[in-house]
């Protein structure tokens, strides 16, 4: 039996890799998330590589070979599906191959059959290279991937709404309810139009007339606030989801690891946001709504086909004909809304660096290339736009003609009913033998008043239609979104489920035992190798070193932004990794050398870490940091707002805010990451000496670039390239001359 091939879509440009590895995984007969696959392929904001896939591949439980392959040995000798490189920045994986024809599945743009000379242009880069050798990753699942059973496939798209909506059965209820009497005092409107003609007009009985004319009054006006309560009640649920949404979406997103963030643009992650717009409006505008559009198009149906099944036919024709040419788009549609959130994302980032970045821009008259790169990218998605809304129009402006159609149809075959046929002349066949009596005698012409009604029906049931066609549409773009939503809360959180130790032991060492790190896997370069290092409780240890030589990253580890990639990191005789990261960082103070100023106060800057404002500690974190004679010039002290929505400040100003923000929490460990580099030597002198006394029997651990910082510190690291070259103290390293000696000699030079 042959396996049936699931195409997954990528969900953002840099997923290539991952998606095509989770197509073959899924075609050998299991589920992996884009999430967990992306982990494992080391994927990070550039990408991922063929070796970095073929490692997961393999951790699944595949074996894999990467080859270079001509076309003929593609065909003739290896297991089919693989992976190919195509157009040098991109995986497609080959389904299926002949001497004339390939089948690929390309994560971006769906599942093409391309010619021969097709592929060898993508793969090999010459349409006529028959002889010439591309790149590929053969795959083929061995024993040890069909033991495991992958991951459960998760709920995602409408189930996960309506796992939401559900919460809300009393408004359902109410809506249910309004929503059958709605429809009930709409099938009644007909009929009064069938007896308004008939009975009123025709026998010239005006009180007739006037009591239909009332009744259909009181049956629109009833109708009209039935739609107004269920307007307000659907309004309500759609918000009240849509709040849940975003603030579960919003709550997954803080509980994520610092790598999450690390590997996407801001913009992408921002973009996100606005999927939530999406779901809102299906959840509010469309998806109720078609509810009731079928419940009324089953209604009228009835009604419809009760006055005359030839007409109900043609219009159900014309409404599935209707339906089926919006169907048609929609594989296009949604590979376009796709490409238009890479390209917004894309977009929204080349904005942000031309506002965030206009000093630099300026000074290196760079004005015209920076808005040219965003003229670029605002084209690309301006033709990407235009294209989604002629796809989007595309449905609209057929289903119009078809719909038009329909209503000339059924109104000339109305007509025609109306004007009957020659009944004596059928009477007369019929004595003669020429015909036979129709089953059920002959047909009697259609009433003006049922035409009428028809009519009626046929009008009304136009925006049923049309609202069917929009909620397709409309939940397409919610279920893309959602799938996008969905694929952040499939990632692991900082803080697993297990219960993790949040009682500290107290007045302990930081130490490292056979400390690595690597940033993107197995197959990046090692930013820290075989670490070992104590840090003494209670003293201050400076580490010192040349750029990129670790420094940074340690701290990072120290403070569990990040965890090792092999040994580990205690405090006392307690693993770090075992400690809750909430613990952990609640008795931490960090100043890292990057460190963001919100759009606040100065205050709520400063006491970040709390919900209360305490004056006195503030008081004495502002003194520590030597701010008091900033906070003192300001208009209005501690209260003035800065940051992005505020006043400016100097890279001084800034780094004394961030020095306070630590200092404020009172931590049993500060950690400083070249947090006085743009300070001036005598702000600085004050500073550090207001830290060791503030700090005195504390842990204090600095990493510096100055030669004072070292020198006061009772403990010293020494790093070159991610390693620890030597450890100890001033005198004692100084009395080496070795590494430490020539750094310091290199200070004086530069002093």
């Amino acid at each position: 039996m042959a396996r049936k091939f699931k195409f997954y879509k990528q969900l953002e440009t840099m997923d290539c890799g991952a998606t095509c590895l989770r197509m073959i995984a899924r075609y050998y007969g299991r589920y992996y998330s884009l999430e967990y696959l992306r982990g494992l392929t080391h994927q990070s904001v550039e990408g991922t590589s063929l070796l970095g896939i073929s490692d997961a591949a393999e951790h699944l439980g595949m074996h894999t070979v990467g080859a270079r392959l001509t076309f003929s040995r593609l065909i003739d000798d290896i297991p089919l599906p693989a992976i190919v490189h195509w157009r040098h920045d991109h995986f497609v994986v080959v389904i299926e191959a002949n001497a004339k024809k390939v089948k690929i599945a390309d994560p971006a743009n769906g599942i093409h059959t391309l010619t021969k000379s097709a592929f060898l242009a993508g793969w090999v880069g010459d349409p006529e290279g028959y002889d010439r050798e591309g790149i590929a990753l053969l795959m083929e699942p061995t024993a040890d991937f069909y033991a495991r059973d992958g991951q459960k496939v998760s709920k995602t798209g409408f189930q996960y709404v309506w796992e939401n909506v559900k919460k809300y059965p009393d408004l359902l209820w109410r809506v249910g309810l309004g929503m059958v009497l709605g429809g009930l005092l709409l099938v009644s409107f007909p009929f009064a139009v069938k007896a308004l003609v008939d009975q009123g007009i025709d026998l010239q009985d005006y009180n007739l007339v006037l009591l239909i004319g009332l009744a259909w009054v009181m049956l629109f006006m009833s109708n009209m606030f039935l739609e107004i309560i269920r307007g307000i009640l659907l309004k309500n649920i759609g918000s009240k989801v849509n709040m849940t949404l975003l603030t579960d979406f919003m709550m997954k997103l803080v509980k994520l690891p610092l790598r999450f963030f690390k590997t996407r643009m801001t913009s992408d992650i921002v973009q996100r946001l606005y999927d939530h717009t999406r779901v809102e409006r299906f959840l509010t505008k469309d998806s109720f709504s078609v509810v009731f559009s079928g419940l009324i198009l089953i209604l009228f149906g009835v009604v419809l086909a009760n006055f005359d099944t030839r007409i109900f036919w043609v219009f159900l024709f014309f409404s599935v004909v209707h339906i089926g040419w919006a169907l048609l788009f929609l594989r296009k549609r949604g590979d376009l809304d796709y490409r238009q959130y890479d390209q917004a994302a894309d977009t929204q980032a080349k904005l942000l660096d031309l506002v965030r970045g206009m000093e630099e821009i300026k000074l290196n008259n760079a004005e015209k290339k920076m808005r040219w790169h965003w003229e670029q990218a605002e084209a690309k998605l301006y033709r990407l736009t235009r294209r989604y809304l002629t796809f989007n129009d595309f449905p609209k402006i057929g289903a119009r003609f078809i719909n038009e159609l329909k209503n000339i149809v059924i109104i000339v075959l109305a007509a025609r009913a109306v004007i009957g046929v020659d009944l004596e002349a059928q009477v007369a066949a019929i004595a003669a033998g020429q015909m036979t009596m129709p089953p059920g005698g002959l047909p009697e012409p259609m009433t003006l008043g049922t035409m009428m009604a028809i009519v009626f029906i046929v009008a009304q049931l136009n925006q049923p239609i049309n609202q069917i066609i929009d909620f397709i549409l409309s939940a397409q773009d919610a279920r893309i979104s959602l799938r996008r939503m969905n694929e952040v809360h499939e990632i692991r959180d900082e803080e697993s489920l297990e219960e993790k130790i949040r009682i500290l032991p107290r007045q302990e060492d930081l130490t490292g035992e056979n400390v690595s790190f690597q940033y993107d896997g197995s197959h990046s370069p090692l930013v820290l190798e075989n670490l070992n290092f104590v840090i003494p409780y209670g003293k201050t240890t400076a580490i010192i070193g040349h750029s990129g030589s670790g420094k940074t990253t340690l701290l990072r580890l120290l403070t569990r932004l990040y965890p090792p990639t092999e040994g580990h990191i205690r405090l006392g005789e307690m693993d770090l990794s075992n400690i809750k990261a909430a613990a952990w960082r609640a008795v931490c103070g960090v100043v890292m050398q990057d460190g963001y100023i919100f759009s606040d106060t100065v205050a709520k800057n400063i006491a970040l870490s709390g919900d209360i404002i305490h004056p006195e500690k503030l008081m004495i974190a502002a003194q520590v940091a030597d701010l008091r004679r900033f906070i003192e010039s300001l208009p209005r002290g501690f209260d003035t707002e800065i940051g992005a929505g505020g006043i400016g400040l100097s890279q001084g100003q800034r780094q004394r805010i961030l020095i306070a923000r630590a200092v404020y929490k009172q931590p049993e460990y500060l950690f400083l990451d070249e947090a006085t580099n743009n300070i001036d030597p005598a702000g600085e002198a004050t500073i550090m000496k207001n830290i060791r006394r503030q700090f005195g029997g504390k842990t204090v651990v600095v990493i510096a670039h100055k030669l004072s910082q070292a020198i006061h510190a009772d403990h010293i690291i020494m790093m070159e390239r991610g390693k620890i070259v030597e450890r100890g103290t001033h005198d004692e390293l100084s009395s080496k001359r070795g590494a430490y000696y020539r750094w310091l000699k290199e200070q004086w030079e530069w002093q």
